[in-house]
């Protein structure tokens, strides 16, 4: 037997990044009704800190450029872009991503780039996010996953 949901599209990139260094990962809109992006520890493939720290992004939460492309950024610290997800200082791990009820599979394509290379990856009127508005997304995160275990 395969295992496995039959209704989910998986797929999986592992990775390790100097610290100067970004995963830019670009992938057309799937059409699926939920989908997302998040990280996991080696070895005990673990989700990382997602309460305090932007570690995963599910397709509600993702922006979408005017070319209907996402770009996602995986990086030790953040390079100022909406779809960042933070490695947590970790060197290496695991990026899944799935489509749930997909009638559609996108293959998102990577690099890795210098992270003060990041925004030559992105349009021009790609939006620039600020630590004041990074800390309210982390603020509201962090309000989501407790209401979540209340």
């Amino acid at each position: 037997a395969k295992g496995g949901a039959d209704n989910i599209l998986y797929g999986s990139c592992f990775w390790q990044l100097a610290p100067e260094q970004a995963l830019v990962i670009e992938c057309d809109r799937p059409d699926a009704d939920y989908w997302g992006f998040t990280i996991h520890t080696m070895g005990w493939l673990e989700s990382a800190d997602f309460a305090d720290r932007q570690t995963s992004l599910s397709g509600h939460q993702m922006h979408f450029d005017r070319d209907d492309r996402m770009r996602v950024v995986l990086a030790h610290r953040d390079p100022g872009v909406p779809n960042w997800i933070d490695i947590g200082g970790r060197e290496r791990g695991l990026l899944v991503y799935r489509w749930v009820w997909a009638r559609n599979n996108p293959m998102p394509e990577a690099k890795v780039v210098d992270i003060d290379e990041v925004r030559s990856c992105v349009p021009g009127d790609h939006p620039v996010i600020d630590d004041a508005a990074r800390r309210k997304s982390i603020s509201h995160r962090r309000e989501v996953t407790w209401n979540r275990f209340l």
